[in-house]
């Protein structure tokens, strides 16, 4: 599997290598619930079905190696 993106901390002191799909999958989510400001039952019917199928996606993509070892500065 090819760790070929990443996801920074929030707080800076590292990233978490990951594929590009997977990247994908959590930018979307964070899109979604605004970096975790927007709750679920804030959502619209349509973006709480996407968040949830999105969060199913990320899932399957972690069980399946698309993470790897966290790296801390």
């Amino acid at each position: 599997m090819l760790h070929d993106s990443k996801i920074e901390w929030p707080n800076g002191e590292g990233y978490t290598p990951c594929t590009k799909e997977y990247r994908e999958i959590n930018d979307k989510i964070d899109d979604l619930n605004d970096f975790g400001r927007i709750s679920m039952d804030q959502m619209t019917p349509e973006n709480y079905e996407k968040y949830n199928q999105l969060l199913d996606r990320q899932g399957q993509l972690h069980l399946f190696g698309h993470l790897g070892q966290s790296v801390r500065y």
